[in-house]
């Protein structure tokens, strides 16, 4: 398999983006409707119009707004700005920001703990991700770890590209997915990678595996007469 992958020939998918701005609205009206109900210390909607009237409210309802708006812009700039190309030697991996622009050469030998994974809606939207680590980078400190990145609801992945010696690439078509995840296995055995690097162990829920995979129950025989 000489082809190459970029995230113009595999994209993150816009049903993620789509999905995590649901996400984000659906928290929004839960934190607002919390505290409609602890001012008011009731559940009738005319009680919680007028509280909202009232400035106080309306300062934090401006402030939720701004905290929503931002989160999904934040993703929608991270997609936009993150690219990756999967080349027959090395994985590239670059970040653009405002001020830094970042570029990782990953080894595939240096690769581990390898697995496609999706959320309970990503499933049932055809969503998965793509996550790794990689001893190749640089050793620090985790001020995050992608393991738990799975928003409450829909275990949707609300991070793209580096995070510690890890890496996830959200938002992709279950079929690209699988098919980033063989070519990394195959360019690791093509470099000399013996033992397995897959994940099988840790959040059993998110882990995907492709049908060729999964347990086949042997046909049923056909008794005559």
């Amino acid at each position: 398999m000489n082809e190459t992958f970029t995230e113009k020939n595999i994209p993150i998918q816009d049903n993620w983006l789509y999905l995590n701005f649901f996400v984000t609205i659906f928290f929004f009206l839960v934190v607002l409707l919390s505290i409609s109900i602890v001012n008011t210390d009731s559940y009738d909607f005319s009680v919680w119009l007028d509280e909202w009237n009232r400035p106080k409210m309306t300062r934090i309802f401006w402030i939720l707004y701004v905290v929503v708006f931002w989160g999904f812009a934040h993703l929608a700039l991270q997609r936009k700005n993150f690219h990756y190309f999967f080349g027959t030697e090395f994985l590239v991996l670059k970040q653009d920001g405002i001020f830094l622009k970042k570029e990782w050469v990953i080894p595939y030998d240096t690769i581990k703990n390898l697995f496609v994974g999706a959320g309970p809606i990503e499933r049932h939207i055809g969503l998965a991700f793509l996550d790794f680590e990689s001893t190749s980078t640089q050793k620090k400190q985790k001020l995050f770890n992608t393991e738990i990145y799975f928003s409450l609801p829909t275990g949707s992945v609300l991070w793209i590209g580096f995070a510690g010696e890890s890496v996830v690439i959200p938002g992709l078509s279950k079929e690209s997915a699988f098919l980033l995840k063989k070519y990394i296995l195959e360019r690791a055995v093509a470099h000399g990678v013996v033992s397995n690097i897959e994940k099988t162990f840790a959040f059993k829920m998110f882990l995907l595996k492709q049908p060729s995979e999964q347990k086949k129950t042997p046909p049923t025989k056909e008794l005559n007469g």
